[in-house]
Formats: C-alpha cells, structure tokens, sequence
C-alpha cells in the first residue's frame, strides 16, 4: 500500500489492526474533530497573555504550547480525512501526531517536579549544585521519553506495511508498547516522587497537587492506548470513537489547559529555578565569586558583573 493510496473504511486489514481514533468517518468524527480543533484553538488567547510578559515566559512553556500546536493539526487532519480524503499518507501522520502528543506533556511534569524539589535550595561556592540521588531518576525519566519518541517514529514508519503484513504489525504493536508504556511509566512516577519529596522536605502542597491532578489526565490516554492496542476495536464502531474522544481527546485538553492556563512559575518558582542553575554555572566556573542573589535583587543592579551584588543588596 504506497503512502498516498486511499483508504476506505471497509478496507481490508490483518486481525489486530488497530488505529487511534480508527478511520475518520464523516458521522461522527467530522463534527468532533472540528470541535476539539476549535477547542485547543480556544487556549491560544491564553498562550498569548502568558508569553506577553517575562514573568509567565519560560521554557518549560513550549512544550504545552507545542502539543497544542500539535493537536490543532491532528484534528484538523482528522476532519480533512472525515471529509473524505483518507489515504495512507494522511492516517500515517494523524498516527505519529496522536501517539507523540503525550510525551512533551510528560517531559514538562518532570521539569516542574525538578523546580519543585529545587526551591528551598540555594547554591553556594562549596556546593553550586545540590547532589541527591532524584536528579539521576529525573535525568532517566527525560532519557525514556526520547526513547519513547524515537519507537513512535518509527512505528510510523511501519504503519503502511502492517495494513497489509501481520509480521510488520507485530513489531508495530510492540513499539507503541514500549513507547506508551515509557510514558506512562514516567506519568506514574513523577507525582509518586514528588508526594515523596513534598514530606520529606516540607514542601508546598499546592504544586505536589498540580503535578498529581495533571498525571491523572496524562495516564487516562495511556492506558486507553495500551488497551486498544492489545484488544483493537472495530476500526468503524461509533462506541469505540466515543471512547476515543471522551478517553484520549478529553483529557489531553484537559492537560493542556492545566499546563498553559496557570501561572507555573508562581506555582513552581521556574524563572528562579533557571536563575539558580544559572549562577550555580557561574560558581562552577568561577564567574560568580559572591554568594548567591536572587534574580530579583540582582537585576536590580543592571549592568553589574556577577559576584558584585550581595544579598542585602551591597555592592561588595
């Protein structure tokens, strides 16, 4: 099947095909795929109220802000196939979208569990960088989910030879696995650490919550897609594209709202984050030869070298 044949819905496919979503057909996946189009279109108007100012404009930003952008073009994908022009090229692509869009979600947790753990730090010459044994798990959770995107690539890859070869759809069963299971395993983990460290540091509740709330929203897609693939519906069933929408498509907006709507660096303290791991360098390197300032006080004396300003506000 060469990647710009079409597909209809009563295409033949090897038991145990299975597609995220299924085919689009134009009842109902037209109208649903046209309002969850409009619905992540809806959080722009936030995206750009927090990217107008420096306070709410941070990396940890883009990756929300990239699903987003993501999945305006899945369904945007999914309407234009509902319409009627499905053909492998296009399933491909709404595959690899669908089977991706968790992952940067993912990786943005793992962040905010770092900022988290980090607030109550504060680098000093003897020990710029606070050594503790969260910061490798958290370095092998962003390790996972590259290897994550790296199998949902190439899964894709894969998708138009398992339509017609059961060995082919073998292996792709597996790499979805493995990359759904390396991203929901790291869903699962990160709120169990952070409830961990949020007692045994005394840490605020609020943002242990948040990460918890928002892992809650992540794991639901990821098992539904664990479940699909290991007992694939009806490519065609209504109630199977009900469940799509309401166990993928829901809560995937549900986790992009939660992560663009709030004020994350009020909540996780990330500007000062990046700040401290900032100085931290500069103390390694010998840049920063006072003790630390806060980013606030520091910018306060602009055009001072680093190591200028004391914590009190002094020039040295």
């Amino acid at each position: 099947m060469s990647s710009s044949s079409s597909v209809s819905a009563d295409a033949s496919f090897p038991s145990g095909f299975s597609l995220l979503g299924g085919i689009p057909l134009k009842n109902p996946d037209l109208a649903a795929s046209i309002i969850y189009a409009i619905l992540f279109l809806l959080l722009t108007p936030l995206v750009v109220w927090r990217l107008a100012f420096k306070e709410t404009r941070h990396a940890v930003f883009v990756r929300p802000v990239a699903v987003l952008l993501i999945r305006v073009a899945t369904y945007i994908i999914r309407a234009v196939e509902a319409d009627g022009n499905t053909s492998t090229g296009t399933l491909i692509a709404e595959q690899v979208l669908l089977l991706i869009g968790l992952i940067p979600l993912a990786s943005t947790l793992v962040s905010l569990l770092s900022y988290h753990v980090q607030r109550n730090f504060v680098p000093t010459a003897s020990e710029p960088k606070r050594a503790m044994p969260l910061s490798r798990i958290l370095r092998v959770c962003e390790l996972a989910l590259i290897v994550a995107i790296v199998l949902a690539i190439v899964s894709a890859s894969e998708l138009n030879d398992a339509m017609s070869d059961a060995g082919t759809l073998k292996s792709l069963k597996t790499y979805r696995n493995v990359t759904v299971g390396l991203t929901l395993g790291v869903t699962v983990l990160v709120p169990v650490l952070a409830a961990y460290e949020t007692l045994r540091e005394d840490l605020p509740v609020r943002p242990c919550l948040f990460i918890l709330s928002t892992s809650v929203l992540l794991a639901i897609p990821s098992v539904y897609r664990l479940v699909v693939t290991a007992r694939p519906p009806s490519l065609t069933s209504h109630g199977a594209k009900a469940a799509f929408y309401l166990l993928s498509a829901l809560p995937e907006w549900g986790a992009v709202t939660a992560l663009v709507g709030p004020n994350l660096d009020a909540l996780f303290h990330v500007r000062e984050g990046d700040w401290k791991r900032r100085v931290a360098k500069k103390m390694d390197d010998g840049e920063w030869t006072g003790p630390y300032v806060a980013r606030d006080v520091f910018e306060m004396g602009e055009g001072t070298r680093p190591g200028e300003w004391r914590a009190d506000g002094d020039k040295v």
